[in-house]
């Protein structure tokens, strides 16, 4: 999942590269906003990072009204909240 340079390095961070498929994910979310998103572990799995960071990407676009935590029952999205898809000027900031 990491995207690095010839010499190893990370160019975005993990963290970063999984709040970006997730942001893209609740902006194509196909449900109604009462059903959950997957859980930590499944979202972990799914991305091969470790609980840690989908904690810290969930706070992230918490702390940015795209989702709602309820603890001990699920993460649920906030689909009127996501940006107009037809401005790309986001996807090409986070590429800088």
């Amino acid at each position: 999942m990491a995207t690095r340079t010839s010499r190893g390095a990370r160019l975005i961070p993990l963290y970063h590269q999984v709040y970006l498929h997730l942001r893209d994910m609740i902006a194509a979310w196909p449900v109604p906003d009462d059903r959950p998103l997957p859980s930590e572990p499944s979202l972990a799995k799914r991305f091969g990072v470790s609980r840690v960071t989908i904690r810290a990407t969930l706070a992230q676009l918490e702390e940015e009204g795209l989702i709602r935590r309820v603890h001990g029952v699920g993460t649920f999205p906030i689909t009127e909240a996501m940006p107009d898809r037809t401005n790309i000027t986001g996807h090409l900031e986070n590429l800088i």
